[in-house]
């Protein structure tokens, strides 16, 4: 992920660059690609300043199932504490932060 124009980051346009593509505008992406690359970006920003909590809702909306695992396997990894209300559990939620 790289800010345009690089003198300019604040100026709210992103690229990325998807596995095995080229960088490409932030609006030319897929939904799924545009999940994972803002949570790259939220997940960068929080490494440096950690908030004393973080609020993701349906995070997983636009993500296929492997990248749900993926999020799910490192958001574990840097040792989130997960919470689920009881009448998600009973629903069979998965994971809300």
């Amino acid at each position: 992920m790289a800010a345009v124009p690089r003198h300019q980051p604040r100026t709210g346009q992103f690229t990325a660059m998807p596995p095995s593509k080229r960088f490409c505008d932030m609006a030319l992406l897929s939904g799924g690609e545009k999940t994972v690359a803002a949570m790259s970006l939220l997940f960068a920003i929080q490494a440096y300043q950690r908030p004393p909590f973080l609020v993701l809702d349906e995070i997983d909306a636009h993500l296929d199932h492997s990248n749900v695992l993926a999020l799910a396997k490192f958001i574990d990894s840097i040792g989130c504490q997960q919470g689920l209300p009881d009448s998600e559990r009973q629903k069979g939620g998965v994971w809300m932060l």
